[in-house]
């Protein structure tokens, strides 16, 4: 993930996808490794949601709702999760 403004590297993700910013451009939703992160960007630090005993975690795609509240989470199942992103809870 790159500054848009100074063209730096922030942070570097393996394994992407499926990316997506909230409508504000303050949060990027990543399914990276199966796993399903929020990343904040003005704090430059990720969040995991993971749902409880699934091995492996599977997430396959991610959404962000426009105000970057609501995370939904596709795994490769086909099922969908969807996680409150202040709180973690499902």
């Amino acid at each position: 993930v790159y500054d848009a403004n100074t063209g730096r590297a922030v942070t570097r993700m393996d394994a992407v996808v499926s990316a997506g910013f909230d409508g504000a451009g303050d949060k990027l939703a990543v399914a990276s490794g199966g796993v399903a992160k929020v990343w904040d960007v003005s704090r430059n630090k990720a969040t995991i949601f993971a749902l409880a005993g699934r091995r492996p975690p599977g997430a396959v795609a991610v959404a962000l709702s426009r105000d970057g509240r609501t995370l939904a989470a596709g795994y490769s199942d086909s099922s969908v999760a969807i996680f409150d992103v202040t709180t973690g809870r499902r």
